[in-house]
């Protein structure tokens, strides 16, 4: 059996090549979850608990996190009046309507789905490529022609790397800068240099999973330019795909208008969003805008995408029906939902600035220190190890400090770069227990 293919002729064979970029089904992460299974008990400083979740980015997770009143109320009217059968597969005509409304685009351009990562998965079945031979997709640059790529910026959420290679398509990863005002952005240079005759698309996360940075407006303009450059010189038209389920989360000054830079640059653009992060978690609901600019070179793509997607989606049998209902207050009555939302989020900033200062001990200790500044998400925290060589990877830190303290961090092997952590803050990190300081306390105990 190739070696490509471990899990045997019958199956997809980019299901093995998907397997490192797994975080829920990374060894650290299972390993928490064993514990937790297990019942397993730590004790701190008198405080005895279980095991502590911070791999994961449930917004909901902690009771002090709420879902606004208009939301409930709407799920309730929903069952009462059993409006609860299936809609149509695009979604919810009037959701629909208020989504295109909200955006300032047609109805005939918004999709709703199960949430972001759904719309991953419409996206790779939209540019899936069937491998050829055993498909061993990492012998593509043996090609003679480059093999249908996406480019992502590294490090990357892993559902996007993870279902893109299942659909056959091949991962370009770009770096970014690490140091200087660029600091976090994606690198412009590399973004041209990797760009090749097969790139299909460049994914962009707006408020960055897992660094925490925020893309600038210039950042985006800039990339936007490049791909305006390969559409008028080389004939080559690249879509822009845009994650944008972070917004709520950046300052209004701050947030980029991506339908503004697509038209302006001539752009098309896939532009995805959800409520799970700040309606929440349980309300897995997201939405899709399919926006081509309209100019004469971009007709025949406008209606081939839009045709592509149709025919996606008729054999989708529609979002949870009561997640679209939760969907809509978002959209209709946002100044009294928006409120509730705000109360979330401040209490993640605190959180977070919280976390922050504790860190920052780490760093002076020169045990970890943020790779790419501090975060302006007030919800990730990218740390790199600098004491790496002793752990060996990022997997084997994370397993050993949910095994010694229960505290469970996500490891960023899957991410796309083995020597960093990224902590979800989703609790106050210094009630009941001071979280930074048992950190600081167990590498320091470890050798660190």
């Amino acid at each position: 059996m190739s070696k490509s293919n471990l899990l045997g002729p019958m199956f997809n064979p980019s299901i093995e090549h998907s397997r490192f970029w797994t975080l829920r089904g990374n060894p650290a992460i299972l390993t928490g979850r064993r514990l937790k299974r297990e019942n397993a008990k730590f004790k701190h400083n008198g405080v005895q608990h279980g095991v502590i979740f911070l791999n994961i980015g449930d917004t909901h997770l902690e009771k002090d996190i709420i879902v606004p009143s208009l939301v409930k109320e709407a799920v309730h009217r929903a069952i009462e009046s059993q409006r609860i059968c299936y809609t149509f597969s695009e979604g919810e005509p009037d959701l629909i309507k208020s989504v295109a409304h909200h955006y300032g685009v047609s109805e005939s351009e918004v999709f709703i789905l199960n949430g972001v990562t759904e719309a991953i998965f419409f996206l790779a079945r939209l540019f899936a490529r069937i491998p050829t031979g055993d498909g061993d997709l990492s012998c593509s640059t043996q090609r003679n022609q480059p093999w249908h790529n996406i480019m992502l910026i590294r490090p990357v959420y892993p559902p996007w790397s993870g279902i893109l290679l299942e659909h056959g398509i091949a991962l370009t990863l770009v770096d970014r800068y690490t140091d200087g005002a660029r600091c976090g952005q994606p690198c412009l240079e590399e973004i041209k240099e990797k760009i090749n005759p097969a790139t299909l698309a460049v994914v962009l996360i707006s408020a960055d999973n897992p660094t925490g940075k925020v893309l600038t407006r210039q950042t985006v303009e800039n990339i936007a330019r490049i791909l305006k450059y390969y559409r008028e010189k080389k004939g080559q038209t690249i879509f822009m795909i845009v994650d944008d389920i972070y917004r709520d989360f950046v300052e209004p000054d701050k947030r980029v208008d991506f339908l503004k830079i697509s038209n302006e640059y001539k752009v098309p653009l896939l532009l995805l969003g959800g409520i799970d992060k700040i309606l929440g978690t349980g309300f897995h609901g997201g939405w899709l805008v399919v926006h081509i600019p309209r100019i004469p070179a971009f007709k025949r793509l406008s209606r081939q995408t839009l045709e592509a997607i149709r025919i996606l989606f008729s054999k989708y049998l529609g979002a949870n029906t009561i997640t679209q209902y939760a969907m809509k207050p978002y959209f209709d009555e946002s100044e009294l939902v928006r409120p509730d939302v705000k109360k979330n989020i401040d209490k993640f900033r605190l959180w977070s600035d919280k976390f922050i200062k504790g860190l920052l001990k780490l760093e002076k200790e020169k045990l970890l220190k943020f790779k790419y500044g501090v975060p302006e998400l007030p919800l990730y925290l990218w740390l790199e190890i600098l004491n790496f060589r002793k752990w060996g990877s990022a997997t084997r830190f994370a397993e050993a400090l949910v095994t010694k303290t229960g505290i469970l961090v996500a490891p960023g092997d899957p991410f796309g770069d083995n020597k960093c952590i990224r902590i979800s803050v989703v609790r106050d990190p210094v009630k009941p227990l001071n979280i930074p300081q048992i950190m600081l306390n167990f590498m320091k105990s470890a050798g660190g």
